[in-house]
């Protein structure tokens, strides 16, 4: 047997173990993704990029970031061995950004879009991490990208109906929407969000009824409840509010935004034990929180001195 043959025999030998270890742990980050299982699911797509890409000259596997460089100079230094490492960004990337690791998002974002230039849900993503870190000018460019790219993507008219609401840009906002609608008119999603744009602009009713159809769409959207319940809250409807607030907790027992929207009620009410024990699992959960918190504590304490949270 010659040692051609042998090294060909090995060599499939090798690429078919890979293939395997890559296949499985892509199964156990995605599952650990649904599980919410943020810190596993980096985990196992850290993995996946160390076997399926490389850097030139070095061989050595891709860590957790390039070295600070523009993306031509990226694009140089790359070699991809396996279509699966602009994937894994993707994942691991949207593991960063449920566990508010922005930064980290962008930057394994940008290493996908550097691999796949045109993967449009790499360009959502990270227009959603700049949305968190109040960039709507660097959001609304990247989802117009993705929209670019993929024309049917009803996510990307969504989150820059967002960001449209941030910049003042209302009639651009409702125009992404309606665009959605028409692509997408039985989604609960689409009708959450036209329920937070109306009220995030002053349509309180609006938002009451958008909100409501979402939920008669999808009776377990958490989002929605969400929603309904901070409306409620605004309008002084505070038992209605608190039932909103603990069926979103039901449904998501992890939604911090959940849980300082019920401190809130509870703190309006006077019971400040529920309230602080409701704030300090929101903290919990998000840090970035706090402030906010702390904000509106402040702004309440302020409304009960004056007889205003009656």
């Amino acid at each position: 047997m010659s040692k051609l043959f042998i090294t060909i025999v090995a060599l499939i030998f090798v690429i078919n173990v890979h293939s395997q270890d890559v296949t499985g742990l892509e199964k156990r980050g995605r599952e650990s993704l649904k599980a919410r299982d943020y810190d596993a699911a980096i985990g196992y797509f850290t993995e996946v990029i160390k076997l399926t890409s490389q850097l030139k000259g070095s061989g050595r596997a891709l860590s957790n970031n390039f070295t600070d460089s523009d993306e031509t100079d990226l694009r140089d230094r790359v070699t991809v061995i396996d279509p699966r490492t602009a994937a894994a960004y993707v994942e691991r990337g949207k593991a960063f950004l449920a566990k508010s690791s922005f930064h980290d998002a962008i930057s394994d974002f940008d290493h996908a879009l550097v691999i796949k230039p045109g993967a449009a849900i790499a360009y959502h993503c990270r227009a959603t991490a700049w949305l968190m870190l109040n960039r709507s000018d660097l959001a609304i460019n990247d989802f117009n990208k993705a929209v670019k790219i993929d024309p049917q993507f009803v996510n990307a008219y969504l989150g820059r109906a967002m960001s449209e609401v941030d910049l003042g840009d209302g009639r651009a906002a409702f125009s992404d929407i309606e665009q959605a609608l028409k692509l997408a008119p039985k989604e609960a999603n689409v009708y959450y969000h036209r329920g937070d744009a109306r009220r995030r602009t002053g349509d309180a009713a609006g938002a009451l009824e958008d909100f409501d159809r979402a939920l008669k769409l999808d009776p377990n959207y958490a989002s929605a409840y969400l929603g309904r319940a901070t409306v409620r809250l605004f309008k002084r409807e505070f038992d209605p509010a608190l039932a909103d607030y603990t069926k979103a907790i039901e449904l998501d027992s992890n939604f911090p935004q959940a849980y300082a929207g019920r401190g809130l009620v509870y703190l309006m009410e006077g019971k400040d034990t529920e309230a602080e024990k409701d704030f300090v699992k929101a903290i919990g959960l998000d840090p970035n929180l706090r402030s906010t918190i702390e904000t509106n504590i402040r702004t309440i304490n302020s409304w009960k001195l004056s007889g205003k949270t009656k």
